[in-house]
């Protein structure tokens, strides 16, 4: 036990930098900024979920169904857990730089693996608590509350990861097994995280196309009867949870065995086959290498730019939680930008809301913001310099034009958002039957916002680096420059709404409004990058 406490605390303080942000020499660094984004992120996250399960506890309460609050905290903490976990488990298992030391220690497998998913877990907690706690909250103000309901309600937030833990570890031990026998080790694993992570996202969508609609505010209790019968249907977990914290015993037991018992046996499972996963897992590293005059099959020699762009993809292919970060947000955006287009579908001429008549332009203002918004999700020039890691030395001893590197990274980043986008901009436009302008101007306001947060990011990455990580999810999920441009795409969105909540006021498009402003801020940026770029890149230690 106090080996895998030790262990534990370890991985923890190297995650989370915890001796460079609280140590006694603590000093600034890229790290202690990362874990500023982090919580200001974070935080930022927490208060729109209290705004939401507010929202609709109040409308469950009206309804006279207070207890569907938990049902959603529970089964949203779940999915909110699944989506953020799942990209991160594979690396943390078994890609992880901390393999090759701890292997030659005197531990025993098992207490490295519990230590593993330990940490996966309690990272899971914080995704988990997102949803889970503001219902929670509601429901202890406005339900029936006793000390049974209390300390269960405890015991479920303790215990709701561990089910997502061991289902994306076992996943990712499924996957480790399969790709070692390829050799194309990392490219297959790749794509069979994306091929899951595509369908579990259709599947989210689906849900999201089969729920019920009421417009008549009397069948308001038979609405919330028919969504908690579909969501307690989708995971039926959620509802002995809140029958466990009611009270019933039977319920309670059920739970913390199907919480318990998974994650214990998918531990030894793992242990057994631990060393020999990471151990074939590192074999396709030493093809890594690039030449910038490879040879095509005609003779001609490759371009730098062409060679640096597919250098960008092998390490892109090559790292499943780079891959899914910078891809499932273009996917994500593509998805959402034709599911709003959906729902704010309409016959030609209004809207209908209940009987309530809206104005025809109201689908193409907020279409358009909406695109704007989505295109900023996860630029992959915010994390592409970190992801060089402690390899970036051999990048600046290569013959290579520093503004021909960072050309790269900031065209393959607007590769990897502008096409998808341009594909659910131009579907969102003919279903909800926007005018020829109002089309073109939602088609290159998604295309302008894609290279404007491909800008940003490169920007945050030159100032706030890191290559110094342990696991790629450190490089691309942590640090300022991810969660910055995460900001910076919600401030400009809630502006630049602002102007499409006026057209609609007024009944008239301001789609050329917004994208003459997001031309405007990427000139900017534009010539900003094109000034500091050569300085901040000279400045970066290989």
């Amino acid at each position: 036990m106090k080996q895998f406490l030790s262990l534990l605390k370890i991985d923890l303080i190297n995650s989370f930098a915890l001796n460079k942000n609280f140590g006694r020499n603590k000093k600034k660094s890229n790290k202690s900024n990362g874990l500023a984004g982090t919580i200001l992120v974070f935080a930022i996250l927490l208060a729109t979920s209290f705004m939401y399960a507010f929202m609709i506890g109040f409308s469950a309460k009206t309804a006279g169904k207070v207890e569907f609050i938990l049902v959603y905290g529970i089964t949203g903490g779940t999915l909110v857990t699944l989506m953020m976990t799942f990209a991160n488990a594979y690396g943390i298992l078994f890609k992880s730089r901390d393999f090759e030391l701890l292997s030659s220690l005197p531990i025993k497998e098992s207490y490295i693996v519990a230590s593993k998913l330990a940490s996966l877990t309690m990272v899971g907690y914080a995704y988990f608590g997102i949803m889970y706690v503001p219902s929670l909250i509601f429901y202890l103000f406005n339900g029936t509350v006793s000390l049974v309901f209390v300390l269960v309600s405890i015991l479920v937030f303790i215990l709701s990861p561990l089910i997502v833990t061991s289902v994306c570890s076992f996943i990712a031990y499924i996957f480790g097994r399969i790709v070692s026998r390829f050799k194309n080790k990392n490219t297959i694993s790749t794509i069979l995280y994306t091929v899951f992570i595509v369908l579990l996202i259709g599947g989210i969508y689906a849900i999201s196309f089969s729920m019920p609609r009421s417009d008549d505010q009397t069948q308001i209790a038979a609405y919330f009867d028919k969504i908690y019968n579909l969501i307690t249907s989708i995971y039926p977990l959620s509802e002995i949870a809140v029958k466990a914290m009611f009270g019933s015993i039977i319920h309670l037991l059920i739970y913390i065995g199907v919480m318990v018992i998974p994650y214990i046996i998918f531990t030894i499972i793992i242990s057994l086959k631990y060393t020999y996963i990471n151990n074939h897992a590192r074999d396709s590293y030493k093809a890594g290498n690039f030449d910038i005059n490879s040879e095509k099959k005609n003779g001609e020699k490759s371009s730098v730019m062409r060679c640096l762009l597919h250098k960008e993809a092998r390490t892109m292919f090559a790292t499943p939680v780079y891959l899914l970060n910078v891809v499932i947000g273009p996917i994500m955006g593509t998805a959402m930008v034709v599911f709003i287009s959906y729902m704010m579908s309409g016959n030609s001429s209004v809207i209908q809301t209940g009987d309530t008549p809206v104005p025809a332009t109201m689908g193409a203002n907020i279409v358009c913001a909406i695109s704007l918004l989505l295109s900023g999700v996860a630029p992959a020039s915010a994390c592409s310099i970190s992801m060089e890691g402690k390899k970036f030395w051999i990048i600046k001893s290569l013959p290579i034009e520093e503004k021909k590197y960072l050309n790269s990274k900031l065209l393959f980043s607007y590769l990897i958002m502008g096409p998808v986008m341009l594909i659910g901009t131009i579907i969102g436009s003919i279903i909800i039957k926007a005018t020829i302008l109002d089309a073109i101007c939602i088609v290159l306001v998604s295309q302008v916002s894609a290279l404007f947060y491909s800008i940003i990011g490169l920007l945050l990455n030159l100032k706030f680096y890191n290559l110094e990580w342990d696991n790629p999810t450190q490089a691309v999920k942590q640090g300022a420059n991810v969660f910055l441009p995460m900001i910076i795409d919600f401030g400009i969105f809630t502006h630049l709404m602002g102007i499409a909540i006026v057209g609609m006021i007024f009944d008239i498009s301001l789609t050329w409004a917004i994208l003459i402003i997001m031309c405007v801020l990427c000139f900017i940026f534009l010539l900003v990058l094109k000034k500091h770029r050569i300085s901040l890149y000279s400045k970066i230690a290989a």
